[in-house]
Order: C-alpha cells, then structure tokens, then sequence
C-alpha cells in the first residue's frame, strides 16, 4: 500500500499544476496538508526544516513517515518537523510526506531548488581619497543597493541577473519591483533609525526564490583633522587630536568631513564651515573652506582652543563638531 501512495505522490509530482513561493509544494493527497519551510527560503547547503499541519487530521497523533527523494529518512508517531540540509545552488531535493491516522492517509510532497543572493551597498558620502575603509551612510544620505544572485536551473545552467524578478522594501513597504531590477537606490531616514532593506528574488515562474535582508543604522558625520604639508600635501596618515604642538613657524591644519552628503551638482557647495579659536570666529584660507593656517609670531606661548562645525545646508541632520588644542610657546596667530 505505501509503494502505491508514493507512486501517487510521484505522479502528483510529475503532473500536477505548481504552487507556492518558496519552492514548488504539490497537492495534497487524501486532505488537505499544508507545510510550513523554515527559513521560508532556504539557501544552498544549509539547514532547514519543515513541519507539516492539517485541518483534518491531529498530525501530533499521526504516525508520519518522511522520505528523501525515494528514501526513507524519519517514521513515527506525531513526527510532524523534518530537519534537512540543502543541496547546492540549482539542485533540487523532494521531501515527501505520508501521514496515517485510524485508516485515513495523507501525503504530500515539495520540491526545493536552492538559490542565493548577496547584497552590497556604497552610500554617496564623503572620505577622502586615501580612506581605506567604507564610506558610511549618514541621515538622509542616499545609498545605492545592489543584488548579485546566483541562480541556476536544474540541467546547471545559470539564470541571467536581468532575467530574475526582483522585490524590494523598506519595512513592509514595496518601494521597488520588476524584472531586472537589481539595482535599489533610495534615501536614509533619521538618526537611530534602522533602514530594514528587504530582498525577494525569483525566477520568472517562482520555482526558483531566495531572499535577503540587511539593516543599515546611519552613522553620524564627523570631522578628522590633518596636518597639511606644503611640499608633501596631505598627512593622512596622523589625524590631529587632543593636544598638537606647535613646532614650527606656521601649521596648516585640513579637516575632511566624512560622510557627509555630496552635493548634488559640482557647482552647489552644500557645507557650511565655522572655525573658531578660543569660541571666536575666524576664516579659513582662501580658495578652501577646509584649510586654516596658524602662524607663530609673538614670543608668548599660548594654549588655545581651535573648532570647528560643519553643517549640510540641505540635509538637517548632518553636522559635526570637533577641535583640539593648540600648544605654542612662541605664540601664534592667524
């Protein structure tokens, strides 16, 4: 009798029409069966299970038995979560489901190809050209997402990135759909607010579906100061903080101001720079907001207090403050 249910399942899995999202589960026999996949969407190689659950019969009191592909992997009463492990990418595994109560079976059986997608991000924010590490998104920076999947059909054979649909959102909103829509670009909110970015992939018929999801907490702005060197340019290598001596005749002193915004156009100077010594406003140099020079001329030695704040005109969160202190003892102006 069990050989000629699984045949059944067989020819259930051989002609009858596909349903469901996170892999292809055929119809119930003998009642109504459904299955529960955790994770909804597993990927290659990795663990899963799946439970099964009935409106018309007590699958706690059930005696199940559970088949991997032709063999048999688990049996006994009330046996309703099966734990597997995947294949690789495009290929398939067949669970199937038998399930018998007081003379009544049910079976069914889902057929799960393994897919995967990975995610990567750059935010439009600023670091400076030898910045080794990754530009963060800031509060209300823009960011700009991008899917590479790896899908392959079942002879092997590798789906095109523009021939998988795509679905994007931001919570449980949808902010973005269709086919070939791999790239998401879309705005940070405010401070501490986590961005959820959730990813659905499929392929064209949904037989095929992984998904991924990312949180991306926006980092505040700052400000790194650097001794600028007239001959050598920039020192990226020592920032300048707490207390730096004044050692020589003059000191040029940049700030960068990482990860704030990029204008929107080359021409449109969206930060707003205050210098001040001592709590009282002073210019830069000319020609560079981001440049002050210190000149050392009386013979008195100071200790003096240089800050600065910058602001993004168009971005109302993003600002930052930072100083240090001036250590001179031939004194020093600007």
């Amino acid at each position: 009798m069990r050989k000629k249910i699984l045949k059944t399942i067989i020819a259930f899995i051989l002609f009858s029409p596909l349903i469901g999202l996170t892999a292809t589960v055929y119809p119930s026999i003998g009642g109504n069966v459904m299955f529960t996949l955790e994770p909804k969407n597993p990927g290659p190689n990795s663990q899963a299970t799946i439970k099964v659950s009935s409106y018309v019969i007590d699958t706690t009191e059930a005696n199940i038995s559970w088949y991997l592909g032709d063999k048999l992997e688990m049996e006994g009463i009330g046996k309703d979560i099966f734990s597997f492990k995947t294949g690789s990418i495009g290929k398939p595994i067949i669970i199937k489901m038998i399930a018998d109560i007081n003379g009544q079976r049910m079976g069914r059986a889902i057929s799960i190809i393994p897919a995967e997608v990975d995610i990567v991000w750059e935010a439009n924010t600023y670091v400076h050209p030898s910045y080794k590490g990754k530009a963060m998104a800031s509060p209300k920076s823009s960011i700009k997402i991008i899917a590479i999947p790896q899908f392959k059909t079942e002879n092997g054979t590798t789906i095109p990135t523009n021939e998988l649909k795509y679905e994007w959102k931001k919570g449980t909103a949808i902010i973005l759909s269709g086919l070939g829509k791999n790239i998401f670009n879309t705005d940070i909110g405010s401070p501490l607010a986590e961005e959820e970015i959730k990813l659905l992939v499929s392929d064209r018929n949904g037989q095929i579906t992984t998904e991924k999801i990312i949180t991306i907490i926006p980092e505040d702005p700052e400000i790194i100061f650097y001794k600028e060197n007239p001959t050598e340019g920039t020192e990226y290598n020592n920032s300048l903080t707490g207390y730096v001596n004044l050692e020589e005749k003059e000191i040029s002193v940049r700030a960068e101001p990482f990860f704030f915004s990029y204008p929107s156009s080359a021409k449109e100077a969206n930060l707003m720079f205050s210098w001040n010594i001592n709590e009282k406003g002073v210019l830069p140099n000319d020609g560079t907001p981001k440049i002050i020079t210190l000149r050392n001329e009386s013979g008195q030695g100071l200790t003096s207090s240089i800050s600065l704040s910058i602001k993004n005109a168009y971005k109302v969160f993003q600002e930052a403050t930072n100083d240090f202190i001036l250590e001179s003892t031939a004194g020093f102006k600007f």
